[in-house]
């Protein structure tokens, strides 16, 4: 398959980021979407604070989050974790130790719903990291996807400005401390750069999902019953 293991610096460069456009964000929960865009913590699994998770027995999922992309599998969804992780720069991980916490996150997917994830991109210095879209331009390209079919699913400001910049549809999840700022920005009017078009919130990754498949179950019966 399309599948890769590791991306460190083979990432897009920044400077090819799309404009954001309102035709590319418009209809989030009308189109259907094939390609999910996910950020790793405090959206799939715990978010522990600074530094981060730094060994494979720090990484616990999130209630929920399994059973969601299993749902994204069996509905014939591709699914891409796209996230920052600069403790790497930083001296605090090794690549070989991130690539066992990825490991131990695989396995739980696996154990606790039987889930997969297609592709796992990670960012671990500038200019590759998030609110840079190089990580989502790589998947769109690796999965062969248009903007239109994807969507980033983070909780942090720089996942929505990501989503806007790569333009893909953006959704908000409020399941971790990061999310608390992004919500206020959002109440308060505030956009993503380059996009004024309003970004869908949701409790957690589980409910995202289920909206998201819903609206695109509804959007099929809509199809199939305007051809008779």
């Amino acid at each position: 398959g399309f599948s890769r293991k590791r991306s460190w610096l083979h990432a897009r460069d920044a400077n090819s980021a799309r404009d954001c456009s309102k035709n590319a964000l418009d209809g989030c929960h009308r189109k259907s979407k094939q390609l999910f865009l996910l950020d790793r913590d405090g959206v799939i699994n715990v978010d522990v604070g600074p530094p981060g998770v730094l060994a494979p027995d720090q990484l616990s999922l999130l209630p929920g989050s399994a059973l969601a992309i299993r749902q994204l599998n069996d509905a014939g969804c591709r699914v891409v974790v796209v996230t920052n992780q600069t403790s790497i720069r930083k001296g605090l991980l090794s690549e070989a130790g991130l690539q066992q916490i990825h490991t131990r996150m695989r396995d739980l997917l696996a154990e606790e719903a039987g889930a997969r994830i297609d592709d796992l991109l990670v960012a671990t210095e500038p200019p590759l990291l998030k609110p840079s879209p190089s990580l989502l331009l790589e998947a769109l390209e690796s999965t062969a996807s248009l903007p239109h079919e994807a969507v980033m699913i983070g909780d942090k400001w720089s996942d929505l400005e990501a989503g806007v910049a790569a333009g893909v549809s953006s959704i908000l999840v409020q399941s971790s401390p990061h999310a608390d700022d992004a919500l206020q920005r959002l109440k308060a009017g505030e956009r993503p750069t380059g996009c004024h078009d309003a970004v869908a919130c949701f409790p957690t990754l589980a409910d995202a999902v289920e909206a998201e498949l819903t609206s695109a179950l509804r959007d099929t019966r809509g199809e199939k019953s305007g051809q008779h």
